[in-house]
């Protein structure tokens, strides 16, 4: 009888162990470092490695070599493409599209809504937001702490330095060496160009992100390119560009 009882107990324990192993097996079997070489569809998320496509939802710590289609999230470095929504520690030498923002470093092209900490040597297309360094062009509403050595076009507001023409209305505390059109207020420096890009993001691209190629969608957060901004550019932009239509507060130019 005691026997019969230490077999039954024991098969019980095992039979836990069993399926919490199973449960474990699970549980690694959806998160925490992926090495592939090839695709990765719908939502994977945690520490990815891939060297070839991640479509959808694909989420945190992720390092491809190809292209990340849709919403991808957190710390994610590539070598080519990464379209619609990417997020968080993103680098890129190419391009990104739509939506990216936040530490993004590119050699090309931002357009539409970048936001945070962009450098660019190019274009920077719609609303770009915060820390903005670019050595070209800022279009329509630019804000708050923008050096330029180029033009930026539409309403560009607060601590902008240019050097060469502000257009439409300019408001309050501006030091100028040739014209200021139209409302141009609050505290703006520029010299020309505002940001350091060598590739596009188009879109707003958010948070951190490093990769080689492009970045379609939504990336958001801290962008650093080598482009061009266009439309509106918001909060801590540097550039050597012109600013047309209402540029507000504080304005130093040169031009």
């Amino acid at each position: 009888m005691k026997k019969c009882r230490s077999i039954l107990t024991t098969l019980f324990i095992l039979d836990l162990v069993s399926e919490q192993t199973t449960k474990l097996s699970r549980v690694l079997e959806y998160s925490h470092t992926f090495n592939v070489d090839d695709t990765i569809d719908e939502s994977t998320a945690v520490n990815i490695k891939i060297d070839d496509t991640i479509e959808e939802d694909t989420a945190g710590n992720i390092k491809i070599v190809d292209t990340i289609d849709e919403s991808t999230a957190v710390n994610i470095k590539v070598d080519d493409t990464i379209d619609e929504s990417t997020a968080v520690n993103i680098k890129v030498d190419d391009t990104i599209d739509e939506n990216t923002a936040g530490n993004i470093k590119v050699d090309d092209t931002i357009d539409e809504s970048t936001a945070a900490n962009i450098k660019v040597d190019d274009t920077i297309d719609e609303s770009t937001a915060g820390n903005i360094k670019l050595d070209d062009t800022i279009d329509e509403n630019t804000a708050v702490d923008i050096k330029v050595d180029d033009t930026i076009d539409e309403s560009t507001a607060g601590n902008i330095k240019v050097d060469d023409t502000i257009d439409e209305s300019t408001a309050g505390n501006i030091k100028v060496d040739d014209q200021i059109d139209e409302s141009t207020a609050v505290s703006i420096k520029v010299d020309v160009t505002i940001v350091k890009v060598d590739v596009t993001i188009d879109e707003s691209t958010a948070v951190n992100i490093k990769l080689d190629d492009t970045i379609d969608e939504s990336t958001a957060v801290s962008i650093k390119v080598d482009v061009t901004i266009d439309e509106s550019t918001v909060v801590n932009i540097k550039l050597d560009v012109t600013i047309d239509e209402s540029t507000a507060g504080n304005i130093k130019v040169d031009d």
